[in-house]
């Protein structure tokens, strides 16, 4: 009875940490390069999707590159990881106007958000991605790339906006909003 509880309550935790996990990176979208205002403004759910389109690549370049010496040379991130944000990223590009009027309207609180405004896209495209990356590595436990390995592998046959749209969805399920970086209206 009692190893039965005991199983029950590892489940749950695991679980949950998945769910915290897809959270993350969901949260990871405030990027470093737009600081955001005080308060974040709210973002419809298109808003957010689009967001997370052009935020899959990053995140999963910046957690290939963090995971990839942690894991096992036959680990689905060591194989398939860079491809795979290839992927993202082509099926991302069309999805650049929706994301840069997101990226405009979290950083429009901010001094700089005229000079970004003004920027070239392909400067601030690349601004944004290396921002999202490097931020996403920051946050990522090294403790948990076996799980975020095995979550990718899983996701992955998943067209990238289906994807997105789990996450955004898990954001609103989880109505987690601790950091004030992605509040998605209801």
């Amino acid at each position: 009875m009692r190893l039965k509880r005991q199983a029950k309550e590892a489940w749950g935790t695991r679980k949950l940490a998945k769910l915290r996990l897809l959270g993350s990176l969901a949260a990871l979208c405030a990027c470093p390069a737009i600081a955001a205002p005080k308060e974040a403004p709210c973002l419809t759910r298109s808003e957010a999707r689009a967001l997370m389109d052009f935020a899959l690549p990053e995140v999963l370049s910046g957690v290939t590159d963090k995971c990839v010496a942690r894991l096992p040379a036959t680990s689905f991130l060591a194989t398939h990881g860079k491809q795979l944000a290839e992927t993202y990223r082509k099926a991302a590009e069309p999805n650049w106007p929706a994301a840069k009027a997101v990226f405009m309207k979290i950083g429009g609180g901010h001094d700089d958000a005229k000079i970004f405004a003004a920027a070239p896209d392909d400067a601030l495209k690349a601004m944004m991605a290396a921002g999202l990356g490097v931020g996403l590595a920051s946050k990522v436990d090294a403790n948990q790339c076996s799980e975020i390995n095995d979550l990718t592998e899983a996701l992955a046959p998943l067209p990238p906006s289906n994807l997105s749209s789990i996450i955004v969805n898990i954001v609103i399920l989880a109505d987690k909003d601790e950091s004030g970086e992605l509040k998605i209206c209801q």
